[in-house]
């Protein structure tokens, strides 16, 4: 091996001639210009050239090529530090593979990572993408689901495609869209409104909100054409409807077939239909008009007449179902005056404040006159309480449950089922009792002039 042998200079600038340095079969000498940091050579034709500068840029040469390697593989140091090629990180020209060769993409930039996913764009877009290729048209890289997550045009888009088979087309549907505005869509690409839930022509639009503790999801609906019954919004919970708005603005309760503005309708027995509280007031009814009909009462599911409220101007008349097309086996009624002495009026205070009434006790009444009775002596019903109230779940600071929801524990137990009156219904027999006595009486008259 040829000796090198090296000159030094301190002087700036100072660049050596052809005959300070020697270039033999021997050996070669460099000449170091150590103030401006530059090497020098001479050539076997006598010629000195600099070898290197402290230049403020690295130029390469226009082409150059490995011994050995990956065909278009990245240059990188592997675990030894040496510099190598491999299929880990390949880069055709265009794209770039990491643990795959890039695919055949037409018209876009795209780093391909592994198989199947991809981080594609252009000066337009960028997008997100699993199991999707674009060589001209979109198609599946393998078997089985695709999606995508755009971002472009001041939007951002998620779109969902069905398993198909790899090198087909595939036909992608706008699962989500946030939208220029901030508007979030759900099954659409325009709305609005900040959220917007649009379902499958024909179908319902469906938000469900899930119970972890009990299993259930209570899903809220809005449907067309008749769709689940209704057409309208509703909350139903897996096995029924609980409540829907109808498409005329009706609400319904426990039931999908309006009667009215508001229908309730409750089929467990022993439980109030509509229950109302409050500190001075229960039910405020009001009419637009200065007459009619406030209250409708019917029963056999609306088909029978039972009776109403009526208001006109500051009145108010409460009527029973009393229509002659209503009854049948008409007779004039009898012994009316031993029924109206058979009855026990009373006194008594009342437990609930101590205050003084008088009238009849319900039992007592319906042994003389039992249509102005309601309810049995001593009856009882079964009434559902809270034994423990429901527990909402708790999480930590990042949302991770730390305890279940627990539901509340209900029970039954017997309570008092109270009798009522209406002595509205004693008012024919106390006329059939006045006009028996006023009969007694002219009899009695005409025998004693």
């Amino acid at each position: 091996m040829a000796t090198i042998l090296t000159k030094k200079s301190d002087t700036a600038s100072s660049v050596p001639l052809a005959a300070d340095l020697t270039n033999a079969a021997g050996g070669a000498e460099l000449a170091v210009n150590t103030a401006d940091k530059r090497v020098f050579s001479k050539t076997s034709g006598g010629t000195v050239v600099e070898l290197g500068t402290n230049p403020s840029a690295l130029t390469l040469p226009s082409s150059t090529s490995q011994p050995s390697g990956t065909a278009n593989g990245v240059p990188y140091l592997n675990g030894s530090k040496v510099l190598t090629t491999g299929s880990a990180l390949q880069f055709d020209g265009t794209n770039l593979g990491l643990g795959v060769t890039p695919g055949a993409w037409a018209n876009y930039k795209a780093f391909q990572i592994g198989a199947q996913s991809s981080l594609v764009g252009n000066a337009s877009f960028a997008l997100l993408s699993q199991n999707w290729l674009y060589d001209g048209s979109d198609k599946y890289i393998a078997n089985g689901y695709a999606t995508q997550y755009y971002q472009g045009s001041g939007q951002h888009v998620w779109r969902t495609a069905p398993s198909g088979t790899a090198g087909n087309a595939i036909s992608f549907t706008q699962a989500m869209t946030l939208d220029a505005s901030g508007n979030l869509l759900v099954g659409g690409t325009s709305g609005s409104q900040k959220l917007t839930v649009i379902g499958a022509s024909g179908g319902s639009s469906v938000i469900g909100i899930a119970n972890n503790a009990s299993g259930k999801t209570y899903r809220l609906y809005s449907a067309d054409s008749g769709d689940n019954g209704f057409t309208g919004f509703g909350i139903y919970d897996g096995s029924a409807y609980r409540m829907v708005i109808d498409s005329s603005g009706n609400l319904l309760v426990g039931t999908t077939s309006s009667g009215g503005r508001l229908t309730v309708s409750q089929t467990t027995s022993g439980a109030f239909p509509v229950a109302t509280r409050g500190s001075d007031r229960g039910v405020d009814v009001q009419m637009t008009g200065t007459s009619g009909i406030s209250v409708y009462f019917t029963t056999s599911s609306g088909s029978v007449f039972a009776g109403q409220i009526t208001v006109s101007g500051s009145t108010t008349s409460y009527a029973t179902s009393s229509d002659y097309r209503l009854k049948e086996n008409i007779q004039p009624m009898t012994g009316a005056l031993d029924r109206i002495s058979a009855l026990k009026p009373v006194t008594y205070t009342w437990k609930a404040d101590g205050s003084a009434g008088e009238g009849f006790i319900a039992h007592e009444l319906a042994e003389v006159c039992p249509a102005a009775v309601t309810g049995k002596k001593d009856g009882m019903r079964i009434e559902q309480y809270e034994i423990s109230p429901a527990v909402p779940a708790t999480f930590d600071d990042e949302g991770n449950e730390l305890t279940p929801a627990i539901e509340a524990v209900m029970g039954e137990r017997e309570v008092p089922d109270y009798q009522g009156i209406d002595v509205s219904f004693l008012v024919g027999t106390l006329t059939a009792a006045i006009q028996e006595l006023k009969a007694e009486f002219d009899a009695y008259k005409a025998a004693h002039p």
